[in-house]
């Protein structure tokens, strides 16, 4: 569509404008950081490894959930997994290895002795047995000149920081799995009993519609659709126990428990303060019942 003369020079002169004022913005003056607030170089990164004072999260960060069971869930980790004991025998393993490579830049000492029984021949007093000892004293120095053996050193000393690294790595990871599966396990058990009420409340609504179909203010579609109603909120029921039954069992690898004993001893925790309502729990009819007994009860 053609635009008239005087409508296209206006819009023409308007874009103009536009442009004189944007050339005329300031450009903004960002005063960029020099360095990573948390950055630590040279000696202080590896003071951080055996100094962790100050350097978020705390050490003991999972007390602030408020819950005795997940602090002795965590204590029974630090004890007994086995990532975690790996991890400090490989820091044993290098500190080891520091020692076995500055030896070489030692003097060594030998220490011996020796020990014979002679028979000889002496003139005018006849055949004599006598015994000699001889102390045997040697010490070895070797130079350096190349810087080899203080390469060795260096490099197992640097290998016995990054183990330490590792050793921390492993161990925020086995208590950080401990406490997010603890808590997926406080959150089925909340979503398990939710779902065993609404089957509860459907059952009773279904009771309901059945007795007012009986007496003819209800009509069979009525009992029909709460019926299927019924169905799935049963059908809901087992994928969420075999959920439950999983983290437990993934708790109990982490804490280095069998999965039966673990299952036996799990009960009511203590609240956590950031779940106000944590005080879900399987019902007694469906904990350690099997599977076709729990349908036929329901």
């Amino acid at each position: 569509m053609a635009l008239p003369c005087g409508s296209d020079c206006r819009l023409l002169l308007w874009r103009d404008r536009r442009v004189q004022c944007r050339a005329g913005l300031p450009s903004p003056q960002i005063a960029l950081p020099a360095q990573w607030h948390d950055s630590a170089v040279g000696s202080a990164a590896s003071a951080a490894v055996h100094d962790p004072t100050g350097v978020w999260p705390s050490a003991d960060w999972w007390h602030g959930f408020g819950s005795a069971k997940l602090d002795e869930l965590i204590g029974e980790a630090e004890r007994s997994n086995d990532d975690l004991a790996g991890a400090i025998a490989r820091v044993r393993e290098a500190d080891a290895q520091v020692r076995i490579a500055g030896a070489a830049l030692l003097p060594s000492l030998d220490v011996g002795a020796t020990a014979e029984r002679q028979r000889a021949q002496v003139s005018g007093l006849g055949p004599r047995v006598f015994n000699s000892f001889g102390p045997e004293l040697s010490a070895s120095y070797e130079l350096d000149f190349w810087g080899k053996n203080r390469a060795l050193r260096d490099a197992a000393r640097a290998a016995a920081v990054a183990s330490r690294y590792d050793q921390q790595t492993v161990a925020l990871t086995v208590v950080s799995s401990v406490a997010t599966t603890y808590l997926q396990a406080l959150e089925l058990r909340d979503r398990i009993e939710v779902a065993q009420q609404n089957l509860e409340n459907g059952q009773k609504i279904l009771k309901g519609f059945r007795l007012e179909q009986s007496v003819g203010t209800a009509t069979g579609l009525d009992v029909a659709q709460q019926e299927t109603t019924v169905a799935v909120l049963n059908a809901a029921l087992p994928p969420l126990l075999q959920q439950f039954r999983q983290t437990v069992n993934a708790l109990a690898v982490l804490t280095a428990r069998r999965p039966n004993r673990s299952r036996s001893r799990w009960g009511r925790s203590g609240r956590c303060r950031v779940r106000p309502s944590s005080k879900a729990c399987l019902p007694n009819s469906c904990r350690g019942a099997p599977m076709s007994a729990r349908r036929s009860s329901s």
